[in-house]
């Protein structure tokens, strides 16, 4: 079905979300998984099966009850008008948050690869102008780009860098490896956890009837790729390496040549990670608006753009001093924090809700 004006499918909403999950994927995951779990930290993103599919269940099961509204909607008709609107307010600091830090991460991303002499400041403008120029005509045209990319990146990373995979560095797994495979698991579990904020934009999305079995499918997409990545790294650089490297999946990408006509396919992979933190960037701008608006009950968040912009860039430039702290502010504050507020809330908003739907029948009968 395709999506009208303004509007998104849900196939398409997934495949965005698919795209700007590879880009924190691609960079935190294989350092975080083999820090974890070594050699078999590969395998952790099995485990996140489980709670992406509750999360998915629980997703459905509101968006159905509440059908056209966003999850703002969703959150201030079972939690009522003020605690609602408290809640709001916590998911619009944690969407800000994200969004400063993909900012920085993406901008260090640039300098380590492609632009090692620019200043960091010039590049956070070079990314939000263009994001904020685009916006305005909607964010119908990053869905679109989305389904053209992922495929693009799964070719990619499948047929090329399989190849140099070491099988002694990715064995062996044995059964006392399932505590630190549980342990790695927390990263790609908290990645997931990026469809819950999708959803403040679910007002946008068409089609939800298909949203249970498009997200069988996203699941298996998402935990293939982010076993993949990982496997990957781990497999051609060993896992001491990518613990220590500062992006591991492109030292990874450097070693790889392309039918002996191309000296190395880093240029190619590196304009695909542009665009996956492009949309994530940009998604990260769309679903705080929306929040705003659905906060102070505006009629159009567009014109807010250029200040959100602004915002972020200081807050981008402020975050930390250096690479490692990025790091570190990711491995011991995000993680947990988009596990609680992308799994924990949801869980008990979807309890509330029945409690409240049994409550009435209860009043009803009475």
């Amino acid at each position: 079905m395709k999506a009208s004006k303004d509007k998104i499918s849900v196939k398409q909403l997934l495949f965005v979300f698919t795209v700007i999950v590879s880009s924190p994927a691609t960079r935190f995951l294989p350092k975080y998984a083999a820090a974890k779990a070594a050699q078999a930290g590969w395998v952790s993103p099995i485990v996140s099966v489980i709670p992406f599919i509750g999360l998915i269940l629980i997703i459905d099961s509101l968006m159905k009850k509440y059908e056209g509204q966003s999850m703002s909607g969703v959150i201030e008709n079972i939690m009522g008008k003020y605690l609602g609107k408290l809640v709001l307010v916590i998911y619009l600091l944690w969407a800000i948050l994200l969004a400063a830090l993909f900012t920085r991460y993406y901008v260090e991303r640039l300098t380590s690869s492609i632009y090692p002499n620019i200043n960091n400041n010039v590049l956070i403008l070079l990314t939000l102008i263009p994001i904020a120029y685009i916006l305005r005509s909607g964010f119908t045209v990053i869905a679109r780009m989305c389904e053209i990319l992922l495929p693009a990146m799964l070719f990619m990373m499948a047929i090329f860098l399989l190849a140099r995979i070491r099988p002694d560095n990715v064995t062996p797994v044995y059964f006392n490896d399932i505590i630190p495979i549980v342990k790695a698991s927390f990263g790609s579990t908290a990645i997931l956890s990026y469809l819950f904020l999708l959803f403040f934009i679910g007002d946008r999305v068409v089609n939800m009837k298909s949203f249970r079995f498009f997200g069988y499918v996203a699941t298996y997409i998402n935990i293939s790729s982010l076993m993949l990545v990982i496997f990957i790294a781990i497999g051609v650089l060993g896992n001491s390496v990518v613990q220590r490297a500062p992006m591991p999946v492109l030292v990874t990408v450097k070693q790889v040549s392309l039918m002996d006509t191309i000296e190395n396919i880093e240029a190619i992979i590196i304009a695909i990670w542009i665009f996956a933190d492009f949309a994530l960037i940009s998604s990260l701008f769309v679903v705080p608006l929306n929040l705003v608006k659905s906060i102070f009950k505006l009629s159009d968040a567009k014109p807010l753009i250029n200040i959100y912009a602004i915002l972020l860039y200081f807050l981008a430039m402020g975050l930390s001093s250096n690479k490692f702290e990025l790091e570190e502010f990711s491995n011991y504050l995000i993680v947990p924090l988009n596990i609680t507020l992308g799994y924990g809330f949801p869980l008990i908003l979807f309890v509330l809700s029945k409690l409240k739907r049994g409550s009435k029948s209860i009043a009803k009968d009475n």
